[in-house]
């Protein structure tokens, strides 16, 4: 009886330990992104991650990472460093030319594949805080556009889902997008009147 109530006095410790996540992966932009006086063909080594502190108190990253994998092989490391603020945003880049990056890790460029990796966000004592696990393909954003991977809260199954930027570039260190909408297909239609000399008349219609 002494050990059962032992045990039931740890599960929510141990509940919130695994549950609790301040800091959440936010948006990646794993195709790159322009930047200024950068050659178009060369916006791929600008590629970013956006970290989200969901909590109304600032948290300090020092001893923070990030993990890229392959499939079970990790593949690229990034160390953290500095304050995230209150319900504020953390961008790590790979470049300090994109505008308001924090940490600027030039190795980082070209390292998140266009297939799909892995990426874990772990604390300063070794514990996973948040993942995507997109090892079988990004599950949005857009290469050709450089539209970015933005973070959704799922209104249908109450976890997290994935939407493609509505802007190009997408919204680093700003609150993500309504997300991207494929534009209304062009419609053609021609009103098939005419007029008694047998010509189309100028009630014909053409719609785009």
């Amino acid at each position: 009886m002494v050990l059962f109530l032992l045990l039931f006095a740890l599960v929510p410790f141990f509940v919130s330990a695994q549950t609790f996540s301040p800091i959440v992966i936010n948006e990646i932009a794993w195709m790159g992104t322009s930047v200024k006086d950068v050659d178009a063909n060369q916006h791929w080594r600008y590629e970013w991650l956006e970290l989200h502190n969901t909590k109304d108190t600032p948290l300090q990253l020092d001893g923070w990472g990030l993990e890229l994998y392959r499939g079970e092989e990790l593949y690229f490391q990034i160390s953290l460093r500095g304050i995230i603020p209150r319900n504020g945003y953390f961008l790590v880049g790979a470049s300090d030319k994109i505008p308001n990056v924090d940490v600027n890790y030039a190795n980082l460029g070209g390292k998140l594949m266009n297939t799909g990796m892995r990426v874990v966000l772990k604390d300063n004592l070794g514990n996973t805080i948040d993942q995507v696990d997109a090892l079988l393909g990004w599950q949005a954003g857009d290469n050709q556009s450089k539209r970015t991977m933005e973070r959704v809260q799922g209104l249908s199954t109450g976890g997290v889902e994935w939407q493609t930027s509505a802007a190009k570039g997408g919204t680093p260190k700003s609150q993500n997008s309504e997300g991207f909408k494929e534009p209304t297909p062009e419609i053609f239609s021609f009103a098939n009147k005419k007029d008694p000399s047998g010509s189309f008349s100028k009630e014909s219609v053409f719609s785009f």
